[in-house]
C-alpha cells in the first residue's frame, strides 16, 4: 500500500480510500496530529502516486505505477457506502417518534433538547356558582325523598342466599350472609344501584318489543335451583333462538376494560351459569351465557361489549356445593343457622365467620366490610384479619 508523508508532524501512513489522513499522533508524540481525518492535498497525492507502491486512490491516479481500475474500485466503494449508510438512517429515521431528540454531537458541548413531551392536561376549573336557598332545599328533599324510596326494600332484608352472591371467592363474607347478620356497610348511597335497576327495567321493555309474541326472548325468568340455601333467582334474559342465558351489567369504563382483557369476575361467571342451570331444571336449551357490559359513562354503545362461554352445569353445582359445605360447618346448637339456645355454649355467629378464610380482593361493596375497623369481630371485617 502507498504511504504518504504528513505534511504537519512529517509521519508516514497509509490514506483513507477517500483520500484523507487516517487519525494518528503527531510522530514521536502521544498527542493527536491535527491533520488526521482531513483531506491530503492535492501535491502530496500527486507526489505519493510516484512511489513504488500501487495506491488506491479517491481520484484517479495519473502516475504509470497506478493499478488498473483503482480508481474505478475507490469510487464503488464509496458509492456502497454511501447508500448502506443512507439506508441505515432511513431505517432508523422511521422508528422515531415525533418527540425523538435529534442526534447529539460529541463535541458540541451543552446542547438545548429541542422537543419535548406535552404537559400533562388539567382541565380547566369551572366556575360553579353557588345554589339558591331554595336550590339547597329541594337538593336535600330529593336527596331524602330517593333514599327514603331505594330502602323501602333494601337486600338486607331478604332471607336467601341469591345467584348473585355465591361466587364470592370469600368464605367469610357468603358465611355471614348465611347467617343473616346485620349489613355494616351501605356500599354507597345506592344511586349505582338504581341506575343499574332503570337499565334493566328499559332493557326488559326493550327485549319484550324486540320479541313481538314470537316467544325468543323471555324477560325477568324465574327460576328454582332447589337448594335450601339458595332457593330461587330471576334472569335477565332468555334467548331461545341461541339457546342462551343474558346477564345484562352496566359498567363503567375500567369495569369494561377488566371484562375485555381477563374476562368476568368469579361472582359475574357463577352467577350466569346458575342461572343457566336453573333454566335447564326447567326444561329450557341452553348451550350457552353471555355477559354483556353494557356503558355507564358512554354517550353511545361504541363501547359495549359482551363476554360468551359454553354452559358448564359443573361452575354452578359447585357453587351451590361449597354454600352447603358452609352451612354445614356453620351450624350451631340448632338445625336454624344464626339462632341458638339460651345458655349455649358454642361460638357466637361472629366467632365462627371470623375463623373462615376472607379474600379481600372485592371488599368495597361487601356489606360486612367496616374499613375503619382496628380489628375484624361482632359482625364486621376490615379485610385484613
Amino acid at each position: 500500500m502507498t504511504q504518504i508523508e504528513c505534511h504537519v508532524c512529517g509521519k508516514r501512513l497509509v490514506p483513507t480510500v477517500t483520500g484523507k489522513y487516517r487519525k494518528h499522533n503527531q510522530k514521536g508524540q502521544t498527542e493527536p496530529c491535527p491533520t488526521s481525518g482531513t483531506v491530503v492535498p492535492e501535491e502530496q497525492d500527486a507526489d505519493s502516486a510516484t512511489s513504488s507502491t500501487p495506491s488506491i486512490p479517491s481520484t484517479p491516479a495519473t502516475g504509470a505505477t497506478a493499478l488498473p481500475g483503482a480508481s474505478e474500485y475507490a469510487e464503488n466503494l464509496n458509492r456502497i457506502a454511501s447508500n448502506q449508510a443512507e439506508e441505515f438512517r432511513a431505517e432508523v429515521g422511521a422508528r422515531l417518534s415525533q418527540f425523538s431528540q435529534p442526534a447529539r454531537d460529541p463535541d458540541a458541548g451543552e446542547q438545548i433538547r429541542l422537543f419535548s413531551q406535552p404537559a400533562a392536561f388539567k382541565a380547566p376549573k369551572v366556575d360553579v356558582r353557588p345554589m339558591t336557598d331554595l336550590g339547597l332545599e329541594i337538593t336535600a328533599r330529593l336527596k331524602e325523598m330517593f333514599h327514603g324510596y331505594s330502602n323501602r326494600q333494601e337486600r338486607s332484608q331478604q332471607k336467601a342466599l341469591g345467584p348473585s352472591e355465591i361466587g364470592s371467592p370469600c368464605d367469610r363474607r357468603l358465611a355471614m350472609s348465611l347467617m343473616r347478620l346485620p349489613r355494616v356497610n351501605p356500599g354507597g348511597d345506592g344511586w349505582a344501584s338504581f341506575v343499574g335497576t332503570c337499565v334493566h327495567v328499559g332493557l326488559a321493555e326493550m327485549f319484550t318489543w324486540a320479541d313481538a309474541g314470537s316467544g325468543r326472548y323471555a324477560v325477568e325468568v324465574p327460576l328454582t335451583f332447589y337448594s335450601p340455601f339458595v332457593p330461587r333467582g330471576t334472569a335477565d334474559l332468555l334467548d331461545r333462538v341461541l339457546f342462551m342465558i343474558d346477564d345484562h351489567k352496566l359498567m363503567g369504563k375500567w369495569s369494561r376494560n377488566k371484562l375485555k382483557s381477563s374476562g368476568p369476575s368469579p361472582t359475574y361467571r357463577v352467577q350466569a351459569h346458575t342461572y343457566a342451570y336453573g333454566a335447564r331444571k326447567r326444561g329450557e336449551r341452553i348451550e350457552h351465557v353471555a355477559i354483556i357490559g353494557w356503558p355507564r359513562d358512554e354517550s353511545s354503545l361504541e363501547d359495549l361489549y359482551v363476554w360468551t362461554e359454553p354452559y358448564n352445569p359443573k361452575v354452578a353445582l359447585d357453587a351451590l356445593a361449597r354454600v352447603d359445605a358452609l352451612a354445614e360447618r356453620l351450624k350451631g346448637c340448632t338445625e336454624t343457622l344464626g339462632l341458638h339456645n339460651d345458655g349455649c355454649s358454642c361460638p357466637s355467629d361472629a366467632e365462627k365467620a371470623m375463623a373462615l378464610p376472607f379474600n379481600n380482593s372485592d371488599c368495597r361493596y361487601c356489606p360486612f366490610y367496616m374499613p375503619g375497623a382496628q380489628a375484624s369481630g361482632n359482625g364486621m371485617c376490615n379485610g385484613k384479619s
